[in-house]
């Protein structure tokens, strides 16, 4: 069976006017997520700009994570927040947790000043980084995570806390929105973010990509 003339032309037409829409609806999908990102971005710079915020202490209790630990700050140093300090944990890490440390962020020792009396295992030594000086590391005799995370509210300087696994990475974002339930709701104690497997997920000099 042929086609006439007439047909192919038909066919041909529909054809090419079945790919400029499909050219069409993708432009549009893209300028759709260009615009959604946009606006997001003014949503949560109108957020970060409120002035209303308390800053937040992030406790990062860590127990022999050599092969995470890096990747783990370097993603909290990230974080969009007004104000806030990073306080990381060596709960008696046995493998090159602290050497690891040391190396990436020149950490010097400093006098501990506890801002509250908790009793936790004994602290070998308190850290601060010559690089980074919200980041505060606590090398301290194993006693668990509760423990871990008590010797942090130690030395935890401002009124909110953020606890966060040394093997997790924090959106750049996350604070600033947790944050803001705290400024809307004055009676509320305590909130929590979705956790989501890390696959795929790369970060590229001290930014988190997914």
């Amino acid at each position: 069976m042929t086609l006439s003339a007439v047909e192919f032309l038909f066919l041909a037409y529909l054809t090419l006017l079945n790919f400029w829409s499909a050219v069409g609806l993708y432009a549009t999908v893209q300028e759709l997520r260009r615009t959604v990102r946009r606006n997001q971005s003014l949503r949560f710079e109108s957020l970060l700009n409120a002035g209303a915020h308390q800053p937040i202490s992030v406790l990062v209790p860590a127990h022999d994570e050599q092969e995470t630990i890096l990747g783990s700050v370097s993603a909290l140093l990230n974080l969009r927040y007004p104000q806030f300090e990073i306080i990381v944990i060596s709960d008696g890490s046995t493998d090159p947790t602290m050497q690891v440390l040391h190396e990436h962020f020149d950490l010097r020792e400093t006098l501990p000043v506890s801002a509250v009396a908790l009793q936790t295992e004994p602290i070998r030594a308190i850290w601060r980084s010559q690089r980074f000086p919200q980041l505060t590391v606590i090398d301290k005799e194993n006693g668990g995570k509760a423990d871990a995370l008590n010797a942090g509210l130690r030395y935890a300087g401002y009124p909110l806390f953020c606890s966060i696994d040394a093997d997790s990475l924090l959106d750049e974002e996350a604070l600033v929105r947790a944050a803001r339930r705290f400024a809307d709701q004055e009676e509320l104690l305590a909130v929590g973010g979705t956790v989501r497997p890390m696959n795929g997920v790369t970060l590229q000099g001290d930014a988190l990509l997914i």
